[in-house]
């Protein structure tokens, strides 16, 4: 299962806010880009503020993946 960020736009707003997390995205576009999860439950277990807003849907808190 691959995911395919929507709004990186969003994200990269929210980069240019704080600089300092721009290690902790590039490092977090990285992972979305390589991994093939199994299943929505890896993807939660690799990012645990990933929620499931439908069957194949997830909405990852960057906030709290890339804010040092």
């Amino acid at each position: 299962m691959k995911v395919h960020l929507i709004k990186w736009r969003s994200v990269d707003e929210l980069v240019v806010k704080h600089a300092r997390s721009k290690v902790s995205f590039e490092g977090f576009k990285e992972s979305i880009k390589r991994s093939d999860w199994s299943s929505i439950n890896d993807v939660q277990q690799t990012f645990g503020s990933a929620d499931v807003i439908s069957n194949k849907r997830l909405v990852f808190n960057i906030e709290e993946i890339i804010i040092v």
